[in-house]
């Protein structure tokens, strides 16, 4: 009590005995299994981790975790029933691990486990996934980070490929500080297989870190293409079809860049898309037609769709063009940006030639003017953007743009979204998803097999395909039917498309010459095949559809699958169960991130402490009643130069106490006081320090992650510029994931618990206020002083202070959570030229007192 400890860093962690990945790739299908060992040769039970990075494609399939000789197995369940158990679990003094999906990129498995003096431990994850063909190739990769030497560290890779194998590639693993690589893996290829071995000694992993490994193994290959038809794996009567012609004309296209330019945009992330810009239009074909649409608060479109290849000014009049983007320090309206662009194409969209009309659009943040509401934004966007019309392709900007919104705006139009991470530069991958999309070659293509179950074939009409890429359908043949027939119809730049093909009922498994797989995996491997890639797609349709009632009957068919199956999905999760009290008490899990998450930890001392990672981790213990005060203080920034008179102020100090103890929060350190002696933290490791009733995590990237009591965490966020610009300012941000916790008491600018919402209005989590595109999430509360009161329009309501009432207008907001991920809560989105109005005086008002 009162003493602190320091999480050790990566390198740090147990000594890992063995890291082994076994996979095999049948027909771009990866089954893959990752074991990982340690030994705790402490005199006191140590923590273990197993944390490893999964492609968004990927469903886990199974996990177990060995413990002194016993080895503990998962079980895939619905995702409501499996939280159920393990809270059942938990209070019957059981461990238990808790580990569900999400649709993020990429996906992260994280798992701890205490680890008794002198004993082994070791965890093993299984996971399936197709890969997906992008720019000519499939892309396998695996993520290698042990971060130290190990002892035996091996990957072995089979590929089975009945069309043959071509363009088989594998890039060194190179140290991004040293750029010394390690040594080349044993790749041994024929016409339809390959087996890569990779098994770096450990004096070879020394000589590339002595931090030991960290990057991704990859393989990138392509298959042979003879049939114009596709290739067609077909076995008990499931099939899944591979549709990816070559050879055909680019179809010319309308395409229009929908670029936010609002103030989050500013400095390297604007600059970077402009760069990227101009290498784009240069590499627009002669026949193919562009616009632009910036937009922040409104959109700015000009007049008409542009060729510049066929202006003689080409190509210098491309960086003007793309030059006008400037950042706006205003809002953000998205709704109002992609209306705009769907008036552009349908004023052009009449042409005797045939034309692929795309849209791209880039952004960072979310919805924050005019139409905020999502679903509206998705009711809009489906009246004027079909696949007919325009195919939405979305790249979001790092952790705050709202990635499931563009998601469902992409599937709706038959486009996709994707994220690239905040630390990622903007240009190359923007250029890289251009170039995905560059060369469209058929439109409207329709795979259709008669005599094949129709409810269970999907999709069956993509609305376009491109150069590169890949169509999959899979599906079922009806009862009794002997052969499997294929049509193929689709729209090209000559022409339209079509061809016909008959699959006999049995295809060999395994073609000539190559090494036989183990039966368990062969048995049902076109079965499990077909159940990935349809319940990919009822995800996906999912995603689109409209009304509820349609959008539960396809989670309900997902789940059917994922359950026969044992795919771990959003919808799905994995439950580990174990008797409690084997490993000694533990505290909170290091931070976790957004995608997967478990924690199996042991219940702590006389059963009063338990935690749990699944979005992010819950601490539960069991606490007296305690005050609680935070102040922050704010600091002054230059006005936007379009905006002289509104004000900028930004955090640079925090202070939290609560009891005898204090945690002041600056931009170089944390400083702890109370509870034993003065300590402080830096920002440059992660540590974990226990002062009751407060627990602090120190996580990378600046993150500080603080606990008191049930239901009630909060999170500092240190953001720094390593360019800053002339209106940018190193900050803090303070967030509470989890406000439950909060007594009616509460007071303060954040205070006491509101009403429920009235019905068909959305329940939120949390409430807060927002000022122009700034949202200071909050717990379950409201200003203190000011009545809320609902108005007939769901969504809105009247805030009133004394004399002063404003509208209010309801909108979701993603939020850090306690573990380093992140969540969706609700702010009353107040007009920034009310907000100081609201508040009763002027910013300054609110400024900490000295002791920060």
């Amino acid at each position: 009590e009162g003493k602190w400890k320091k999480v050790a860093p990566y390198p740090l962690q147990l000594p890992m005995t063995s890291f082994t990945v076994s996979s095999t790739i049948i027909s771009r299908y990866a089954s893959t299994r990752v074991r990982c060992a340690m030994h705790n040769p402490h005199p006191t039970p140590r923590q273990a981790a197993f944390d490893l990075h999964l492609s968004p494609a990927a469903f886990i399939t199974n996990f177990t975790i060995t413990v002194a000789g016993k080895v503990y197995a998962a079980e895939v369940m619905e995702k409501h029933r499996a939280k159920e158990l393990y809270e059942a679990a938990r209070k019957q003094g059981k461990t238990a691990a808790h580990v569900g999906t999400k649709e993020q990129e990429p996906q992260r498995f994280r798992v701890t486990a205490t680890v008794a003096s002198n004993g082994d431990i070791s965890f093993e994850l299984c996971y399936e996934e197709l890969l997906q063909r992008r720019l000519g190739a499939y892309r396998y990769a695996v993520a290698i980070h042990p971060r130290q030497i190990v002892a035996e560290l091996r990957v072995e890779l089979s590929i089975t490929e009945r069309a043959g194998i071509s363009d088989l590639r594998h890039p060194n693993i190179t140290a991004p500080s040293s750029g010394r690589a390690l040594p080349a893996a044993r790749v041994e290829k024929g016409t339809h297989c390959a087996h890569i071995a990779f098994a770096p000694t450990p004096k070879e992993q020394a000589a590339f870190s002595a931090t030991g490994l960290a990057g991704d193994f990859v393989v990138e290959y392509d298959v042979a293409r003879r049939d114009a038809v596709g290739d067609v794996e077909l076995q008990d009567g499931y099939f899944v079809h591979f549709f990816a012609p070559s050879g055909l004309p680019p179809i010319p296209k309308d395409i229009i860049f929908l670029i936010d330019v609002s103030g989050s945009m500013a400095g390297t992330k604007i600059k970077q898309t402009k760069v990227a810009m101009q290498s784009i239009l240069r590499a627009l074909r002669p026949h193919d037609r562009f616009n632009l649409v910036a937009f922040a608060d409104a959109p700015h479109v000009w007049p008409r769709l542009h060729n510049p290849k066929t202006s003689p000014k080409y190509p210098q009049n491309v960086p003007k063009t793309s030059q006008k983007t400037s950042p706006n320090p205003a809002g953000t309206d998205l709704d109002r940006a992609l209306l705009a662009a769907a008036a552009l194409l349908r004023h052009h969209g009449v042409t005797k030639e045939p034309r692929v009309p795309l849209l791209l659009l880039l952004t960072d943040g979310e919805p924050t003017m005019g139409v905020t509401q999502a679903p509206r934004i998705l009711s809009n966007a489906r009246r004027v953007l079909t696949p007919s019309s325009a195919l939405l392709f979305a790249l979001a900007f790092g952790e705050d743009a709202d990635l499931a919104l563009l998601r469902r705006l992409a599937a709706a139009s038959g486009g996709t979204a994707r994220r690239v991470p905040e630390e990622d530069e903007v240009a190359p991958q923007l250029a890289e998803f251009f170039r995905e999309i560059e060369n469209p070659l058929l439109r409207h293509v329709e795979l259709s097999y008669p005599g094949a179950t129709p409810r269970l074939v999907a999709p069956r009409l993509f609305p376009g395909y491109f150069q590169g890429s890949e169509l999959v359908v899979a599906g079922r043949l009806e009862p009794g039917a002997e052969r499997l027939r294929v049509h193929v119809a689709g729209h090209g730049g000559t022409g339209e498309l079509r061809a016909d093909t008959e699959v006999p009922p049995e295809i060999p498994e395994v073609p000539p010459g190559c090494p036989q797989h183990p039966p368990e995996l062969l048995g049902g491997f076109v079965r499990r095949l077909w159940a990935h890639v349809t319940i990919r797609e009822l995800l996906r349709a999912r995603l689109s559809a409209e009304g509820t009632a349609a959008r539960q009957k396809l989670a309900a068919e997902a789940t059917q699958l994922a359950l026969r199956h044992r795919f771990v999905t959003p919808l799905t999760a994995l439950l580990v169960v174990t008797p409690g009290g084997d490993g000694g008490s533990t505290g909170p899990p290091p931070a976790a991130t957004p995608g997967l998450g478990g924690t199996l930890l042991a219940p702590g001392v006389g059963g009063e402490e338990f935690v749990e990672s699944l979005d992010p981790p819950t601490v539960y213990t069991v606490l007296t009643p305690k005050g609680l005060r935070v102040h922050g203080h704010l600091v002054g920034a230059p006005s936007w130069p379009q905006a002289p008179s509104r004000p900028r102020t930004f955090l640079d100090a925090l202070t939290l106490s609560v009891g005898s103890a204090a945690v002041t929060v600056t931009l170089q350190q944390i400083h702890v006081t109370g509870g034993g002696p003065p300590i402080s933290l830096p920002f440059s490791h992660p540590a974990r320090l226990r002062r009751p009733p407060l627990t602090l995590l120190v996580g990378r990237g600046g993150r500080l992650h603080l606990f008191l009591g049930p239901h009630l965490r909060f999170g500092v966020l240190r953001h720094r510029y390593g360019r800053p610009g002339a209106l940018q300012r190193d900050h803090l941000g303070f967030y509470i994931p989890d406000g439950a916790g909060l007594s009616p008491k509460s007071g303060g600018l954040l205070g006491k618990r509101c009403p429920p919402l009235p019905q068909k209005a959305p329940s939120p989590p949390f409430w807060g206020w927002r000022g122009g595109d700034k949202c200071v999430p909050s717990p379950p509360g409201r200003l203190r002083g000011v009545r809320l009161a609902f108005l007939g329009t769901p969504g809105t309501a009247r805030l009133q202070r004394g004399e002063v009432g404003v509208t209010a207008t309801l909108v979701a907001k993603k939020v850090p959570g306690g573990s380093g991920g992140a969540r969706y809560g609700h702010c009353w989105l107040v007009p920034r030229p009310e907000v100081l109005e609201l508040l009763g005086g002027p910013y300054e008002a609110f400024l900490a007192p000295p002791l920060v």
